[in-house]
């Protein structure tokens, strides 16, 4: 097999094994609609030769695609999934039960909000003919069947949870032409999903690890794939790359499917190609025109100080989009503080509800201005926000550039990094951006107190510990000094006698349960 490196290494130019540029090429989508729909001048040439390699019948090689963020890579592979999906509505439109044709597995619920978006946008820039009709009202489970035990025929009959479900075989596309597509994931109902599935039986279908998996043990309604997109390959690590390993089974994706996957870095995807000798690689290090985000960073004396300063910011900025990222607990928080000072905000975290964060997605990506607090789950959000704001320095640079890609769509768009001094220091990707201290005196009429709910504060307060105490032992101190340096910082957020404890058995497993003793944090 060879090493990714290696297929990496070819070049774009001679990536084709076939002659494309002698001729004209015509598509079944409408280009220049494309463009216009997406607000680009034109395809950039690393979509158009992605457009070619993967929409061709002659190649049936995968795809592995490099790109750097803000590149227009979601186009890169959203444009030839229209155009595969469109000559097939077109040449199979009377097949019976043809299935879906492309599958697109994002690493997170925000991702797929984000993807489907665009696909949503593309499809409501098409002729009226060519957009799917109302959905129709179907029996929750037909078509789509959990693994039947009972097969009479064509049809299948089950008993699941009180209720049976049917498969007929009869074609169901005749109130359902166009182009259409359904988003899967985490923190919607699966039972409304199954319904969707059945009603519209949409061309695309976008999906997290997790949920895709659900379907993917309970009915072979999958296995029509035509094409399969993964897409942010980096981020799918840990458990879900176990997910991944089980998604990629024959049983459930047809060996028959193109896969095309996006930024494997790291090459582990290569083991899920149908042929590793025979792949095409598409490089890019073009990025689509954009406005200088300008870079700042303002150093604080602790923790308190810093999110003053965010609430002077703030402030001053309530007439334009702001993202506001951060860790987790600390977002959370920080998002309680400014309410309680009335400076109110949506909150978009993987710490509370999915609904309530995919709802928060939604509304915060359709508004013209107003504040997000945002754990990094957010920055797949549409890049139009004017101001990005990072409570402490993300840890790495690339998710710092994740984040700041968030402001490139607006111009006079700004990124300010609010770093404690008594927590962080800064860090050396950023050496080279200009730094100054907080102003003085100022936002003297921001008050840090208990949050007035109780179960938040002290629910919110348990992850703030244990984020504290471990980022401080990460700085080479005591574990003895990491605790005690938590205690202040968590005074500084608002918690005095209250300080949340710890179960002995979480303070076992993060290696604190002494000092955690000591301290008075562990639970009786």
């Amino acid at each position: 097999m060879k090493s990714f490196t290696k297929l990496c290494s070819r070049s774009l130019s001679t990536a084709a094994l076939w002659k494309t540029h002698s001729s004209v090429r015509f598509y079944q989508i409408d280009l220049g609609k494309v463009a216009s729909t997406f607000a680009i001048p034109s395809l950039t040439s690393f979509q158009n030769k992605a457009l070619e390699v993967v929409s061709s019948s002659e190649n049936d090689k995968d795809v592995l695609i490099q790109a750097p963020l803000y590149s227009g890579k979601t186009l890169s592979y959203l444009i030839p999934t229209f155009e595969v999906v469109t000559k097939a509505i077109r040449e199979e439109r009377w097949k019976e039960r043809p299935g879906f044709r492309a599958l697109i597995i994002v690493p997170s619920r925000e991702a797929a909000l984000a993807v489907g978006r665009q696909v949503d946008q593309y499809i409501n820039s098409l002729p009226e003919s060519e957009r799917p009709n109302i959905s129709v009202e179907k029996p929750s489970l037909e078509v789509y069947n959990r693994n039947a035990s009972i097969k009479q025929g064509h049809e299948i009959i089950e008993e699941y949870n009180d209720y049976e479900a049917y498969e007929h075989s009869q074609t169901r596309r005749e109130n359902v032409y166009g182009l259409s597509y359904a988003i899967t994931c985490g923190g919607k109902s699966l039972e409304k999903e199954i319904t969707l599935l059945d009603a519209s039986e949409p061309e695309i279908i976008i999906a997290t690890p997790g949920r895709l998996l659900e379907h993917l043990k309970n009915s072979d309604y999958f296995r029509n794939v035509k094409i399969v997109i993964v897409d942010d390959c980096s981020m799918l690590k840990g458990s879900m790359a176990s997910m991944m390993d089980q998604i990629f089974t024959p049983e459930n994706i047809s060996p028959n499917a193109k896969r095309i996957f996006i930024n494997d870095t790291e090459g582990v995807f290569s083991k899920f190609l149908r042929n590793s000798e025979n792949v095409e690689v598409l490089t890019s290090e073009e990025t689509i025109t954009k406005h200088n985000v300008k870079q700042s960073i303002i150093k604080t004396q602790n923790t308190a100080e810093q999110l003053k300063v965010l609430y002077g910011i703030l402030s001053e900025n309530k007439h334009k989009k702001v993202a506001v990222f951060g860790d987790s607990a600390k977002i959370i928080h920080a998002h309680y503080l400014m309410a309680e000072n009335n400076l109110f905000s949506s909150l978009i975290s993987s710490r509370i509800s999915p609904t309530r964060a995919m709802t928060a997605f939604s509304y915060f990506n359709e508004l013209e201005n107003g504040i997000a607090f945002c754990s990094n789950i957010a920055c797949p959000m549409n890049p139009n926000v004017d101001l990005v704001i990072h409570l402490d320095a993300p840890a790495t640079q690339q998710v710092y550039e994740a984040r700041v890609s968030r402001a490139y769509g607006k111009s006079n768009s700004q990124s300010i990094v609010l770093i404690s001094s008594s927590t962080q220091n800064v860090p050396e990707y950023l050496s080279s951006v200009s730094s100054s201290p907080a102003p003085s005196g100022s936002n003297s009429e921001f008050v840090i107190k208990p949050l007035r709910v109780a179960k938040v504060h002290q629910e919110n307060g348990y992850y703030l510990l244990l984020n504290l105490v471990t980022k401080y032992a990460e700085s080479e101190i005591d574990k003895k000094a990491a605790v005690e340096n938590a205690i202040t910082t968590l005074k500084e957020l608002g918690f005095s006698e209250d300080l949340p404890k710890i179960s002995r058995h979480t303070a076992i497993k993060v290696g604190f349960e002494k000092e955690f003793l000591e301290a008075g944090l562990l639970m009786p």
